[in-house]
């Protein structure tokens, strides 16, 4: 993923009120909610390669992880849809919308507990990067996993919130607005009727009818909880948007079009895919700067009724 498109996103995150007025990592007190350590999540035995033992003392929680992270760590979650998770426990896996590409802000020092609130995923001396899933050098010296140059944590538990103990358990996402899981992209490659094409992938927010939305601050409106399943789905174009990432389909256009939703701090995969800002204030998906639809007629993967209207068109690759 190219810096520019990174640094799009984090300056849509930074002009939430959520983000002005927080803490470089909100909620790395010291008194912070800590489980009794396990095998794989240890206290002080366990040293990240790379680092002295005098650099690696301070975590108080090491999960070390020797090959990347893949499409077999995506779990289901009943609430938020598919998320990664590490390959050793299945606990959920986030982003940290103040880190930078390839670079972390959240370490421990005397004046932050900010990873041993979020521990790191550490990668092994051995671990090589692989598609998305990057390694990125962390201050210290230590190695630590990324998805698309963002470095991923644990969630260890704070004043306000209880720890990530086991699968299923989501309790860092949002906090202070800042904290994010990780998703897979809601569109996957196929091929239709010989035509290579674009398809929803997975579950993506359903916000309702779009005439009937009216979304000021995405942070705390957006309910990521509810969704809808658009796997295999047929993704369309408007001939008649303008190609600059405005969608000129709202309100009753948008009821038999829905758009393909993107959830908070979606993390495009190139510079083709961007995401863009509706007039309802949700955000969607565009390829090329075309904002990506569905068609309410299409009911199962392989459907294409979409292209009987006329101005709309197969999101073709």
């Amino acid at each position: 993923m190219s810096q520019n498109n990174l640094s799009r996103h984090f300056r849509w995150l930074a002009a939430t009120s959520l983000l002005v007025s927080l803490a470089a990592c909100n909620g790395d007190d010291n008194q912070t909610l800590l489980p009794e350590p396990t095998p794989t999540l240890t206290t002080g035995a366990a040293v990240p390669p790379g680092t002295t033992l005098e650099t690696s003392q301070p975590y108080n929680r090491v999960v070390v992880q020797e090959s990347a992270p893949s499409d077999a760590d995506i779990r289901t979650d009943n609430e938020l849809g598919d998320i990664l998770t590490d390959k050793a426990d299945d606990l959920t896996l986030y982003v940290f919308a103040k880190d930078s590409p390839d670079v972390s802000v959240c370490e421990v020092s005397d004046s932050s507990q900010c990873a041993n609130v979020w521990p790191p995923l550490f990668a092994a001396e051995t671990a090589q990067p692989q598609g998305d899933y990057t390694i990125i050098s962390r201050a210290d010296g230590s190695r630590q996993w990324a998805y698309r140059g963002l470095p991923l944590y644990f969630f260890n538990g704070n004043v306000s919130q209880l720890p990530d103990l086991i699968p299923g358990d989501t309790n860092g996402f949002l906090v202070g607005g800042v904290w994010f899981v990780v998703r897979p992209d809601p569109f996957a490659a196929a091929t239709v009727n010989g035509t290579d094409i674009w398809v929803g992938k997975g579950s993506i927010l359903d916000v309702g009818a779009d005439a009937d939305v009216s979304i000021k601050d995405p942070l705390t409106e957006l309910d990521s909880t509810r969704r809808r399943s658009v796997d295999g789905l047929t993704l369309y174009t408007f001939n008649n948007d303008p190609g600059n990432g405005t969608s000129v389909c709202n309100g009753e256009c948008a009821r038999k079009w829905p758009p393909l939703y993107a959830d908070l701090f979606s993390i495009p995969p190139g510079t083709d895919f961007t995401i863009i800002t509706r007039d309802n204030g949700t955000l969607q998906w565009a390829y090329r700067g075309k904002p990506l639809y569905f068609w309410y007629q299409d009911l199962q993967p392989g459907d294409t009724l979409g292209t009987l209207v006329p101005n709309w068109s197969l999101a073709t690759r």
